[in-house]
């Protein structure tokens, strides 16, 4: 069904077996669907490629504080 390497365990890429990649943003159906799973959409920032990891993976998405307070 797929060509390429769909999925990854989250610690390599599986076209280029680097280290180096960031989640990407979700756009449409499929990644929704795959969100369900515990699955995210990530990208490797060597090849560029786009497949999908386990959740887990990633941890939880974190907002940086400013240091202010109200």
């Amino acid at each position: 069904m797929f060509s390429k390497p769909f999925f990854s365990n989250g610690k390599l890429c599986p076209h280029c077996n680097t280290e180096s990649m960031h989640r990407s943003h979700h756009r449409g159906v499929r990644d929704w669907f795959f969100n369900l799973l515990a699955l995210r959409p990530v990208r490797c920032t060597c090849c560029c490629q786009r497949f999908y990891a386990p959740r887990a993976a990633y941890g939880p998405h974190i907002r940086t504080h400013t240091g202010h307070s109200r």
